[in-house]
């Protein structure tokens, strides 16, 4: 079985012991995990197991972690045989369910704030209408506003 492997950051969002998390493998592959524990880096340069892109929260910024996270796969076998291999863990920091959402591209700025979507009417007519979003992920965004229902559709930037 592989060891534990320890990964810092920098920017740490509200985590706690045993979360679920997911390992993105550097094929893209993903596969489910735990947090087995948090807590200040080791204080030597050390282990080589939270170095290269993996610490500083990717991107290989040579920044000390100021959080070491220590994450344990659920299936060590499909971590392949490569100890060093960087990897990116992701956190579900916030979720809903049963929302609407649309497309980002779909959200018109206002000038005063906030922001708008164009809909088309069952008639074949546009409408905007001011809306309130939500969480943002993947390209979507939840969003709530008079004249909005299950299947309306709206305009899409291209």
């Amino acid at each position: 079985m592989l060891d534990p492997t320890s990964y810092g950051a920098l920017n740490l969002p509200q985590t706690q012991v045993g979360e679920r998390v997911q390992i993105v493998l550097p094929t893209g592959a993903r596969t489910p995990g735990r947090i087995t524990a948090i807590g200040p880096p080791a204080a030597t340069g050390g282990t080589g197991r939270a170095g290269g892109a993996g610490s500083g929260g990717g991107g290989g910024s040579g920044s000390t972690p100021s959080t070491l996270l220590t994450v344990r796969p659920d299936l060590p076998r499909a971590m392949g045989a490569d100890a060093g291999v960087p990897v990116q863990v992701a956190l579900t920091v916030q979720s809903v369910r049963q929302v609407l959402a649309v497309p980002v591209s779909a959200l018109l700025a206002l000038s005063g704030g906030g922001y708008s979507v164009e809909i088309v009417l069952p008639s074949g007519a546009h409408r905007l209408i001011g809306i309130r979003t939500g969480i943002f992920a993947s390209g979507m965004v939840q969003v709530n506003g008079p004249g909005l229902a299950p299947g309306t559709r709206v305009v899409v930037a291209s």
